[in-house]
């Protein structure tokens, strides 16, 4: 978007500068010096705003990267610790269980 804008600048500038020799070319006893300077104001201010949003809205995206690295920083930070996939060394033995069979309930 900002690269738009910045073409849109270029494109309102030089398009001022040539709007305004040809139109001043077209007055009436020669050069119209009021209509050419008219038109060479009204593209550079064109040009200057666009340069100047565009300037905006590069500051906003880096600023939008900013917060979004400092947040991933704070959440990796404040994360829990991830869950072992081994769950102990636990050396049991379950040889004592094998006829074990759950009774019925009593009435």
């Amino acid at each position: 978007m900002v690269r738009v804008l910045n073409g849109l600048a270029i494109f309102f500038i030089i398009s001022g500068v040539f709007s305004g020799i040809i139109l001043g070319n077209y007055g009436t006893g020669g050069f119209s010096w009021s209509l050419a300077i008219t038109w060479w104001i009204s593209g550079m201010i064109t040009g200057i705003v666009f340069f100047a949003i565009a300037v905006i809205l590069e500051y906003v995206e880096d600023t939008n990267a900013r917060v979004r690295n400092l947040e991933y920083e704070l959440i990796q930070k404040n994360a829990p610790p991830s869950v072992p996939t081994k769950i102990g060394n636990s050396k049991a033995n379950l040889s004592k269980l094998s006829g074990f069979t759950l009774g019925k309930p009593e009435e």
